[in-house]
C-alpha cells in the first residue's frame, strides 16, 4: 500500500450535526496515511475544535467567513498530501474510499482526478436508493478528457474525487467570488487541461434533507454562474 500523504478538507459553517460522522469517517478509512483539515468558516458556535479533537490526526482552523470557495482554498493552502479531497460536513465516505483512489492515481500517473459514484441518504444515513453518477450505458464517459462532454451536462460531485496536488500547484483554485455552484465553474476548468477516472463503484454518501440554509436548495444564488464561467 502507498504511503504517500492524502489531505482531507472539510469546510464548516453554523452546521454541528453531522460533522463528527463526516470526520469520523475519514478517520475510519483503511487507508493509513491521511490528515484531516477541518476549516471553520466564521461560525457563530465554536462546535468544530471539541469535535475535531477527538480524531488524532484531525487539525481545526478558524477564518472569517468568506464562504465555501474561500474555505476550501484555505484548507488547500494548509494541506501538505500529494492527494487532495473535499468532504462536506454533512456527507461521508466509504471506509475503502481513499485507499481505492490512490491506488489509481499511483497506477495511471497521467489522471489527476479520480471520482466514483455517491450514495443519496437521509438524516438517518439511510439510503434513499438514489445513486448520483453516470447509467452503465454512460460511464465510460466520465473517464479521460471529458471537458466537452461534461460542459453542461454534469459534473463531479462534492464527496467524491481525490486530486493530485500539482494540479493546485498549477493555480487551479476554487473561484472566490463564486458563493453558490462554484464546483461546476472549479471542475470545468480542471476538466479543460486534466485527465480523470471514474471508479464504478459507490465509495461516498451524499446528505439529503430539508434545511433551507444549504446551499444546494438556494436555487435562485445559482443564477449567473455559467455567465461567470464563460
Amino acid at each position: 500500500m502507498s504511503t504517500s500523504l492524502v489531505s482531507v478538507i472539510i469546510p464548516t459553517y453554523n452546521r454541528e450535526t453531522y460533522i463528527e460522522k463526516a470526520i469520523s469517517s475519514v478517520a475510519e478509512q483503511t487507508y493509513p496515511n491521511i490528515e484531516i483539515i477541518v476549516v471553520d468558516d466564521g461560525s457563530q458556535q465554536n462546535y468544530a475544535k471539541a469535535i475535531c479533537d477527538k480524531f488524532s490526526n484531525c487539525q481545526y482552523t478558524f477564518k472569517n467567513n468568506g464562504g465555501l470557495s474561500s474555505a476550501r482554498n484555505h484548507g488547500i493552502r494548509l494541506a501538505k498530501g500529494n492527494y487532495i479531497a473535499f468532504l462536506d460536513d454533512d456527507d461521508y465516505w466509504h471506509p475503502v474510499k481513499i485507499e481505492e483512489q490512490v491506488a489509481v492515481l499511483e497506477k495511471y500517473e497521467e489522471v489527476d482526478l479520480v471520482h466514483c459514484f455517491a450514495a443519496v441518504v437521509d438524516e438517518n444515513n439511510t439510503e434513499t436508493g438514489t445513486l448520483i453518477g453516470p447509467s452503465k450505458a454512460k460511464v465510460s464517459l466520465r473517464s479521460g478528457n471529458v471537458f466537452w462532454n461534461a460542459l453542461g451536462v454534469w459534473v463531479v460531485k462534492s464527496p467524491t474525487p481525490l486530486i493530485r496536488r500539482t494540479v493546485f500547484e498549477e493555480g487551479l483554485m476554487f473561484d472566490d467570488n463564486i458563493k453558490v455552484g462554484e464546483d461546476i465553474d472549479f471542475y470545468q476548468r480542471l476538466f479543460y487541461k486534466h485527465m480523470i477516472y471514474f471508479i464504478s463503484e459507490t465509495l461516498a454518501y451524499y446528505r439529503v434533507y430539508e434545511d433551507s440554509n444549504r446551499l444546494s436548495q438556494q436555487s435562485q444564488k445559482y443564477l449567473g454562474v455559467e455567465l461567470r464561467m464563460w
